[in-house]
């Protein structure tokens, strides 16, 4: 697992040694951009949760109205978090997303150059363009090289009308927006202490987001929903008892 002050220290020497110092604060417009989107962020979630990058970074799964809400933190540079995307997600996803229970956030911590070249190229994407484009991206990984990575998401990119042809070059990526939200991410105290970490309905899980932890948590969440939904139902059946006796002792007394 990446600690949040190696995250930190990464981005820091992206910073220093290749970044220009003033790219930091580019403009006060984007200061501001970002500052209504962490807002927002915070009216959005509970005390417990985590900030959040704007939503155009992340890539999202299932029925936004699902009730049960779950955001997976995650980098391309974590082993682990690459375990638990390629082998535990697909199965949780068609266990929990497909049937409509879950609505699942994938959230990028921007740990390293290429996390932040990926969402350089999120966005510009639509939610199902995120989705084909990250699976491709996720297949990838263990074959090729950075590089080659690289080339594939400018490939890519090309081919959908949105080129990045310069998506390889530091002095580029210094300038973008999502370099400045990037690093005000990972300098915040309230971001994830570690990746992978998983947030579930606003409450961050300490826990290692492990397959069978996230499947216990929300089957957890899915049976005391069940129960509500009983207690709920008996109830009204039980006034629909009463009301049908009423009458009748009503009729009797006239």
């Amino acid at each position: 697992m990446l600690s949040l002050k190696a995250r930190k220290m990464r981005l820091f020497l992206i910073a220093v040694v290749w970044m220009a110092p003033l790219a930091l604060f580019a403009s006060s417009a984007l200061e501001n951009q970002h500052d209504k989107r962490i807002e927002k962020s915070k009216n959005t979630f509970s005390s417990n949760s985590h900030t959040k990058l704007g939503e155009q970074y992340c890539i999202t799964y299932g029925n936004p109205q699902a009730e049960i809400q779950l955001v997976e933190y995650f980098s391309l540079s974590c082993p682990l978090c690459l375990k638990l995307l390629k082998q535990d997600f697909p199965k949780l996803k068609e266990k929990y997303v497909c049937s409509g229970d879950v609505f699942w956030v994938l959230h990028p911590d921007p740990a390293d150059i290429l996390t932040l070249q990926m969402m350089e190229c999120l966005g510009k994407l639509s939610d199902r363009e995120k989705q084909v484009f990250f699976e491709g991206l996720l297949s990838r990984l263990s074959k090729n090289p950075s590089k080659k990575i690289v080339y594939w998401m400018q490939t890519i990119l090309a081919e959908w009308g949105r080129a990045i042809p310069e998506l390889q070059e530091l002095s580029f990526l210094e300038k973008t927006e999502t370099f400045q939200d990037a690093y005000k991410y990972v300098q915040q105290t309230n971001a994830p202490k570690e990746v992978p970490t998983i947030e579930v309905n606003g409450e961050v899980q300490e826990a290692f987001p492990s397959y069978a932890f996230i499947d216990k948590v929300i089957s957890d969440l899915l049976e005391v929903k069940n129960q509500n939904q009983k207690t709920k139902s008996s109830f009204l059946s039980a006034i629909d008892q009463n009301s049908l006796k009423t009458p009748s002792k009503l009729g009797g007394s006239l």
